[in-house]
């Protein structure tokens, strides 16, 4: 169901960074994906891709243009026309498209969650809201922006220690990927899903365990660090299971 987490500094915070973001994604296992890579059909974009729908949930572009998305949890997939996927693909290949222009046109996208950022501002959209977002530390799971589930508070508590207390940037991302995005510690259920607490109880997870959910193994299986910095450069770290042999893999980029 993804979660993320992002910290935008203040100006008078004087940061090397204008954002640091981590995120979890958690899909069916086999659902065809591809890696973190410069996109064939849009070179200037890094991320990874959805194989099935062509969409993404989490990239950057030029100009320090970044997007990601999580989807809106309840009892059952609304049936849609567009993926949500599509929402980050399309903003982050229209080059110089600002932040608070991103997803206007959202017929037949299924209830999603996503953060647009372009170098000045940051937004969050739903199909039911649309706002600036704040600098400070946030967390986006599968409710609205900063919605206080057990797994977002302590996802987001262990996130801002790491943020301020490691100065180097490689530990910090490793740091980011063991010590929050890896945390396999179960909490308290979210309330208010619509989803029946036999279901819930897998969730409450920052990293969710692999589950039968239907037909197939559904949990956490990519995990993403990504450094934006003042100077334009850009750390994309991402750690990958592999669908096949279920070992995980680890990539460093610097874009």
């Amino acid at each position: 169901m993804c979660i993320i987490f992002l910290w935008i500094p203040s100006q008078t915070e004087r940061s090397a960074h204008r954002v640091i973001l981590a995120s979890n994604r958690d899909e069916y296992v086999d659902r065809a994906t591809a890696r973190a890579a410069a996109w064939a059909d849009a070179p200037w974009v890094f991320g990874g891709r959805d194989l099935v729908a062509g969409g993404s949930w989490l990239g950057v572009s030029d100009g320090g243009r970044w997007a990601a998305l999580t989807n809106v949890r309840g009892k059952g997939e609304e049936a849609a026309a567009r993926s949500r996927g599509s929402l980050v693909a399309e903003f982050l290949k229209a080059r110089g498209l600002a932040a608070r222009e991103a997803a206007r046109n959202i017929d037949g996208v299924g209830p999603f969650n996503a953060i647009f950022g372009d170098g000045k501002e940051v937004w969050y959209v739903s199909r039911g809201e649309r706002r600036l977002v704040s600098p400070g530390f946030h967390c986006l799971s599968n409710a609205a922006l900063d919605t206080p589930w057990p797994k977002a508070e302590r996802g987001l508590r262990a996130f801002r220690h790491v943020v301020e207390t490691t100065a180097d940037d490689k530990t910090l991302a490793r740091a980011v990927l063991d010590d929050v995005l890896g945390d396999a510690t179960p909490v308290g259920l979210a309330t208010g899903t619509g989803c029946e607490a036999s279901i819930e109880k897998h969730y409450a997870y920052v990293h969710v365990p692999l589950f039968r959910l239907g037909a197939g193994d559904y949990g956490t299986r990519t995990s993403t660090v990504v450094l934006l910095r003042t100077d334009g450069s850009v750390s994309y770290v991402e750690r990958d299971l592999d669908p096949a042999t279920r070992t995980w893999s680890e990539a460093a980029h610097a874009l």
